[in-house]
C-alpha cells in the first residue's frame, strides 16, 4: 500500500505543476508556450513507473500469499517456517537453478544468505524467493 500511495503521490504531484504551469501560460527559456505539449509528458513519465509499482505489488502478493501461512510445505515435506529459524537470510530456489545460487550466494554473502533448493507444493509460478529473516520477500 505504501508503494501504491507514494506512486500516487509522485503522480499528483507531477501533473499539479504541470497543469499550473499550462494553466498560468508559462514559457520555456526560449519563449514557447509550455501548453499541451507539457502535458503530453505526464502519460510518458509516470506510465512506466506505475506499471514497474503493479509489477512489483503483484509480485509481492504472490510472494506474501506464500509466506502469508508459513505452514507452506516443500518438497521434502518440511515447513517454511522451519527454515527460517536461523535467522538469516534465505534463497528459496524452487527450480534448483544452481547459477542463481552463485549469482546470490556468493562468498561475500555466504554467512549472510542461506540457500535452499527445493521445490513447494503451490508455489504460484514463482521460480525463486529472497527472504529476509523478519520473513518481509525482497
Amino acid at each position: 500500500m505504501g508503494r501504491g500511495l507514494n506512486v500516487g503521490l509522485a503522480d499528483a504531484i507531477n501533473l499539479g505543476w504541470k497543469l499550473t504551469a499550462t494553466v498560468r501560460r508559462e514559457r520555456n527559456p526560449d519563449g514557447a508556450l509550455l501548453g499541451l505539449k507539457l502535458l503530453d509528458t505526464y502519460n510518458k513519465e509516470l506510465h512506466p513507473i506505475a506499471a514497474w509499482g503493479l509489477d512489483w505489488t503483484r509480485a509481492q502478493s504472490k510472494a506474501t500469499s506464500l509466506l502469508g501461512v508459513l505452514g507452506f510445505e516443500l518438497s521434502d515435506s518440511s515447513r517454511l517456517g522451519y527454515k527460517l529459524e536461523e535467522g538469516c537470510e534465505l534463497l528459496f530456489d524452487f527450480e534448483k537453478n544452481v547459477s542463481l545460487k552463485y549469482l546470490v550466494v556468493s562468498q561475500k554473502y555466504e554467512r549472510l544468505v542461506d540457500y535452499v533448493a527445493l521445490d513447494g507444493n503451490d508455489r504460484r509460478d514463482l521460480c525463486a524467493l529472497l527472504i529476509r529473516p523478519d520473513r518481509v520477500v525482497v
